[in-house]
């Protein structure tokens, strides 16, 4: 929506179009709201291990058996990996954490078979 109402504002900067201009406001407005949470959000992540912040790239050297996804950085994979596995590995200690445990009645009926 944003997208389409910046199109509509620089097609026709002289028009009478307002609500076009005001959606694209509202919607840059939002975005930067919504990205600021986003970020507060991840660094207070801490890895439960090494107390390191796994969903933010410091810069600092990751750890060998660290996951990354080509076109981003560590903390980005992270973040990816928390979306759709619901996992993550540490970039710093390199340990695995997952955020949906099995219970353990089922994690034993699991080892029996």
């Amino acid at each position: 929506m944003t997208l389409a109402a910046v199109v509509l504002v620089f097609r026709d900067p002289d028009g009478p179009d307002a609500v076009a201009a005001y959606l694209a406001c509202s919607g840059l407005g939002f975005s930067a709201v919504t990205w600021l949470i986003a970020l507060l959000k991840r660094r207070a992540a801490k890895c439960p291990l090494c107390k390191g912040t796994p969903l933010i790239n410091c810069g600092a050297l990751a750890h060998s058996r660290a996951k990354r996804i080509y076109p981003f950085n560590h903390g980005v994979s992270a973040v990816i990996s928390v979306i759709f596995t619901r996992k993550f590995r540490c970039m710093y200690c390199g340990s695995d954490f997952a955020l949906i445990k099995t219970r353990s009645r089922l994690r034993k009926l699991q080892d029996q078979h």
